[in-house]
């Protein structure tokens, strides 16, 4: 009988940071890390033990005679079908993520999508293989099809247009994006499965030995360096039957367009479902502010200065209707969203003068995703009699155990740091003008929800907050 191994697949998914430190823009990656453009050649053997990078290092775009041509992706199928597919995901993940929690929520749906998209490589039944897919919402597209809109799509997060740096040289993209494969020494990866998931998504590869915590610490170590030190580790502790992780780590830095007056800060009480409790307030007074609201809810959209924004959505009424509450209210204003509500969103904000009044917060979350993502229809990658993974090492069946996204965001008065990590287990066998209607008043003071999302509308976080910040209360 063959013995059964143990892969863990990691997907340090999306770290994003917002920076939030004075006089500090995009915070420069720590360490003297060498860069790569050219996509290399698979190398499927990782016997070496060192934890030295089989592929090239992190990819890094450089602009210069050297670099290797970018995707056209501007209009694309493809991309613009993963960006799509991503963004109805996100309401989807959110709102299983949420259930009947009334816990303040932050996740990265983005991230989990390029954790499991580079998973699904794996899987090579071309028919459960199409019924994951369809799960995450890729109907009609084959994998090189996904795997070339996220390719797309990373480039164009990732890159700055030449037209941009034509008009600012010294521009700088507020995302960086790392993927990488920790494989065991015993172990090869698929020759396929490593060449695809370094084009498409420009994976490191390192050799490692699970029964040394030296594994434990160079994971880790990847984990801080890629995330800017915001999450410095995600595992404490491996099985020696590891046989692989798989990581994604996704990081976004920038400030607001127009920052808030720490001098204008309010301390007022909080109305969560459990209580009153005092916290900061940041405040924006006679200033013109991207507004909208609706019979339901209030809604405000701070922009960043490279692009992208923070959504706000405030359920309209302080007081609830029988059997309803604070939190039940915010958690409808995500549930009853999709890609097409969230895009007439965003085409609904208008520049309006009024007041907004949003608390400081930070949020921290440890996330359980087996349950969410079986819920999603991803139940077959939990099939320890199918294997699904059958296609990402050498002679080794593999099966999801278990999912996890640890992830946090703090927002103040120059920007936002949002960070999330997502570990998968699994064995073996457009301008403006402002109108002339009445000034509005925004008081996030009850609970409410919030999307994080980049330049070209992809969705990065969501949450909600219903209860009092942590760390930020007086």
């Amino acid at each position: 009988m063959k013995h059964t191994k143990r892969i863990l697949a990691l997907a340090l998914a999306a770290l994003t940071a917002l920076a939030a430190l004075t006089g500090c823009g995009i915070q420069p990656p720590s360490g003297d890390e060498p860069s790569s453009s050219q996509s290399g050649s698979a190398a499927p053997n990782v016997g070496d033990t060192s934890g030295t990078p089989v592929h090239p290092a992190a990819y890094t775009v450089v602009q210069d005679a050297d670099a290797a041509p970018l995707p056209e992706f501007d209009r694309t199928a493809e991309y613009k079908a993963v960006c799509r597919a991503l963004n109805e995901l996100s309401f989807r993940f959110t709102n299983e993520l949420l259930g009947s929690t009334d816990e303040n929520l932050i996740c990265s749906p983005l991230s989990a999508g390029f954790a499991l998209a580079s998973l699904l490589n794996g899987v090579g039944d071309a028919a459960v293989q199409r019924r994951l897919l369809d799960a995450l919402g890729f109907t009609g597209m084959e994998m090189d099809e996904v795997n070339r809109g996220f390719a797309m799509l990373l480039a164009r997060l990732t890159v700055p247009s030449p037209y941009l740096l034509e008009e600012n040289p010294d521009y700088t993209s507020p995302v960086e994006i790392a993927n990488a494969a920790f494989v065991s020494r015993d172990y090869s990866l698929r020759k396929d499965y490593a060449q695809a998931v370094l084009d498409a998504y420009r994976s490191e590869t390192f050799s490692v030995d699970f029964t040394s915590e030296d594994a434990v610490r160079t994971i880790n170590d990847w984990c801080s360096e890629k995330t800017h030190g915001v999450i410095p580790s995600i595992v404490d502790e491996l099985a020696p039957e590891t046989v692989a992780a798989i990581a994604n780590a996704l990081y976004f830095s920038d400030r607001w367009d127009c920052e808030f007056n720490p001098d204008r800060n309010e301390t007022r009480p909080f109305h969560a479902d459990s209580g009153d409790r005092d916290a900061t307030f940041l405040c924006r007074e006679d200033d013109f502010l991207n507004y909208q609201e609706t019979g339901t809810y209030q809604a405000v959209n701070l922009p960043f200065k490279q692009g992208g924004g923070l959504a706000v959505l405030l359920p309209k009424a302080p007081s609830c209707p029988v059997g309803e509450t604070g939190t039940s209210l915010a958690k409808a204003l995500l549930s009853e969203m999709d890609a097409d509500g969230f895009a007439a969103l965003l085409d609904g904000f208008r520049e309006r003068k009024g007041v907004l009044r949003l608390p400081k917060f930070r949020l921290d979350a440890f996330l359980p995703l087996n349950d969410a993502l079986e819920a999603l229809g991803l139940g077959e990658l939990f099939d320890s009699s199918a294997l699904p993974v059958d296609a990402l090492v050498e002679d080794a069946p593999l099966y999801v155990t278990e999912a996890l996204q640890k992830a946090s965001i703090d927002v103040s008065e120059t920007g936002t740091t949002a960070a999330a990590v997502t570990v998968i287990k699994t064995e073996e066998g457009a301008l403006v003008v402002p109108n002339e209607e009445e000034p509005f008043e925004m008081t996030c003071d009850r609970p409410f929800a919030f999307v994080l999302y980049g330049a070209d509308g992809t969705i990065l976080f969501t949450g909600c907050v219903f209860s009092a910040p942590e760390g930020e209360s007086k």
